[in-house]
């Protein structure tokens, strides 16, 4: 069917898939955005607390920032500010011989973010027809729920990968004796199936209150994965022979600890659907050594 008989202007879709890819990039991006620090930087707790600072200081900025490019129209603004969001990305991934350096890309990164999303609404009721404003930012609001369900998805994909590592696991021990016995794994599977369930009530409500408040509770995922690996590490001291038992039941720990951390990544969805800002829930301070 041509694109004149669906009376959809072809700079409106163009629109709509940028909106649409730039969504999915930000949202990828964060997703990814605290595995790229773990793997290259050292991080102190003072170092991953201050990125906030370069992060939110572009949202206080946005307004000097668009005064200052007023002279262009609001596409080109639009335009801009992707290709800084882009450019940030790119710099940080492959120019980042610092953690200083990585700060300024990172706030190039977040700049472009948060000129994009003012000006998104704007565009798109630009290219709307006349007396259809209000129908073409319903339009386009759904695209960004559909970009962030595509996220969501994948994120539930990925925990669904961790529950099949878990039970291979379980198959893999049989019916042996238990070296210790299950207290704190437990507890790890019951807090992250709480959180998934309550993330997903979440979404379905538009709850941004709950979504906040749920990534705090990941902290004590954490800390019976520690408790986890301390006390296995203990048992193979004491007796090697355990080895292979406690090293499979460490890896059941660490799968419901990352299962913790995408609930994370559920909440920063919720809030972008019901807000169309994406914010990073797990700034917390390195997990001490031998976690993941």
């Amino acid at each position: 069917m041509k694109l004149s008989r669906l009376h959809v202007p072809w700079e409106l879709l163009v629109f709509a898939a940028a909106s649409v890819m730039a969504g999915a990039g930000y949202s990828l991006f964060d997703s990814i955005f605290n595995n790229f620090l773990n793997a290259t930087f050292a991080l102190t707790g003072f170092q991953r607390s201050f990125l906030e600072f370069p992060r939110e200081l572009p949202g206080f900025l946005v307004v000097f920032v668009t005064a200052l490019l007023g002279f262009l129209c609001s596409r080109r603004l639009g335009a801009v500010a992707m290709l800084l969001g882009a450019l940030g990305a790119l710099l940080i991934g492959l120019a980042s011989p610092g953690y200083a350096v990585m700060v300024v890309w990172l706030f190039i990164y977040s700049l472009g973010q948060h000129l994009f999303m003012p000006i998104a609404a704007t565009i798109g009721m630009e290219l709307a027809p006349e007396g259809q404003a209000g129908r073409r930012l319903g339009q386009l609001n759904g695209l960004r729920n559909l970009a962030a369900i595509l996220e969501l998805a994948t994120e539930l994909e990925r925990i669904g990968d961790y529950g099949k590592g878990i039970a291979r696991i379980t198959v893999m021990m049989g019916d042996e004796p238990l070296i210790k016995p299950l207290i704190d794994i437990p507890r790890m599977a019951e807090k992250a199936c709480d959180m998934l369930h309550r993330a997903l009530d979440a979404f379905i409500r538009r709850d941004v209150d709950m979504a906040r408040a749920i990534p705090k509770e990941d902290d004590e995922v954490d800390a019976l994965y520690n408790t986890v690996f301390n006390d296995l590490m203990k048992l193979i001291v004491a007796d090697p022979r355990v080895l292979d038992q406690a090293t499979r039941l460490l890896w059941v720990a660490h799968n419901l600890e990352r299962a913790a951390d995408r609930v994370t990544n559920i909440c920063e969805r919720v809030i972008f659907t019901a807000t169309g800002q994406m914010m990073e829930m797990d700034m917390q301070e390195p997990k001490e050594a031998g976690t993941n």
